[in-house]
């Protein structure tokens, strides 16, 4: 019984020293990661009867570079779109319009591409 709790003492002090960890995370970029979370995707409509300042246009991207890496995505464009109108200070964001481009209508370095573009809207806490 006794080597049982010197045992086990050994193992948990084993356990407490002091260690760092090591993330492959910019200290510096981190807040940016978290960017487009700030902005919401809202329809028209949830617009009725809110009070909200619209504060320009932003547009997002999303470009596939490779062959052999995913094609452009819709949703990454969003994000993208996002992440602007978060630098401007909204809070919210309406689509407007999203573009699929492939082959020479995408922009140089670019085998696919989807381009959104939204208003970026600052919305009044109800």
């Amino acid at each position: 019984m006794n080597k049982g709790l010197l045992l086990m003492a050994l193992l948990l002090t084993g356990c407490a020293g002091d260690y760092q960890v090591i993330t492959n995370l910019d200290k510096e970029r981190i807040s940016d990661y978290f960017t487009p979370g700030k902005v919401e995707v809202v329809g028209s409509d949830a617009l009725a009867g809110q009070r909200y300042k619209i504060l320009g246009l932003v547009s997002g991207e999303s470009c596939q570079e490779e062959a052999n890496l995913p094609p452009a995505q819709a949703s990454d464009a969003r994000t993208d779109a996002r992440t602007q109108a978060a630098k401007m200070g909204a809070n919210a964001i309406v689509i407007r319009q999203c573009l699929s481009l492939s082959g020479k209508e995408a922009a140089p370095g670019c085998l696919t591409q989807v381009i959104c573009q939204a208003q970026a809207i600052e919305m009044e806490a109800p």
